[in-house]
């Protein structure tokens, strides 16, 4: 368990819980520092946010720590799920409250990420 007083790096919870629950908590706490306690009871915002099972794991590491929750991966997989679903970039800039450029500089570097798996996964 961590020191109460310590902030945990955003990685060793996408560690602990895996890529997409990490998201899930980033896109709800995201700017925020949360309090996670020792033992959440599946009432407490961080289970309602990520569930019961993970916030279980989250307070086993970091019981009575208190958690800078960074924005941004939370907030990229919610541009890239709108955008999937041909939601205007206009309008997820507006729901998500930042720029139109934010919301085309992570498209971007989303689409050069499928580029450059596509060109390390050719078979040959």
């Amino acid at each position: 368990m961590k020191s109460p007083d310590e902030i945990a790096p955003f990685d060793e919870i996408r560690n602990l819980v895996g890529a997409e629950t990490a998201a899930k908590l980033s896109a709800v706490f995201g700017g925020r520092r949360l309090y996670v306690p020792r033992n959440p009871g599946p009432h407490h915002p961080l289970a309602a946010a990520v569930g019961l099972e993970a916030a279980r794991h989250i307070a086993r590491e970091f019981g009575s720590a208190r958690l800078d929750i960074p924005l941004a991966p939370g907030k990229r997989a919610r541009i890239i799920a709108m955008r999937a679903e041909k939601i205007s970039v206009a309008d997820i800039a507006k729901a998500l409250l930042c720029t139109e450029r934010h919301v085309y500089y992570v498209l971007a570097d989303n689409s050069s990420d499928a580029r450059q798996d596509d060109l390390f996964s050719h078979k040959g």
